[in-house]
């Protein structure tokens, strides 16, 4: 017999679903870059800040109303949106509004420009995006790219 049943147990297996965040905005090259390489591994949605919030470690927003904006397109094809507000709130939206209901599977955040390594890794909002999935109990990942020895102003991000 070849071919799968809808009585096989693996026929009914779902695609995972990913949230992606970063620290450095949600109009950096970087985070498309990881987008479009987390696509073909499951459902990827985006919940990122409005603009850089590097430095800014696992900071949340407590004493101000945080606004969310859906981006109606992406050449990506993606469900996108934007927060004002730290990579924490990003991801903290993303799990308890954007995807309320629905499993988690994986938490991506990046790709960062630049290494977080060392004492870095406390500062970065990159990490503390992550940070804020792990806590919540979903399997996070923070991914940065070292800068080019041949053009020290853009990372590789196809590595």
């Amino acid at each position: 017999m070849t071919g799968l049943s809808a009585a096989h147990p693996r026929a009914e297996l779902q695609l995972p679903n990913i949230l992606v965040s970063n620290d450095d905005g949600i109009n950096v090259p970087g985070l498309w870059h990881l987008v479009a390489a987390l696509r073909p591994l499951g459902t990827v949605t985006v919940v990122a800040p409005d603009r850089e919030q590097s430095g800014v470690g696992s900071a949340i927003s407590l004493a101000k109303a945080i606004r969310m904006h859906r981006i109606p397109f992406r050449p990506e094809m993606v469900d996108t949106y934007s927060v004002e507000g730290t990579p924490g709130d990003s991801v903290i939206i993303g799990i308890n509004q954007v995807l309320r209901g629905q499993k988690v599977d994986l938490v991506v955040s990046g790709v960062n420009r630049g290494a977080n390594s060392s004492a870095e890794v406390l500062l970065s909002g990159t990490v503390g995006a992550a940070w804020h999935g792990l806590i919540r109990g979903v399997p996070a990942i923070a991914v940065s790219a070292a800068y080019r020895v041949d053009n020290p102003l853009e990372p590789n991000y196809q590595a």
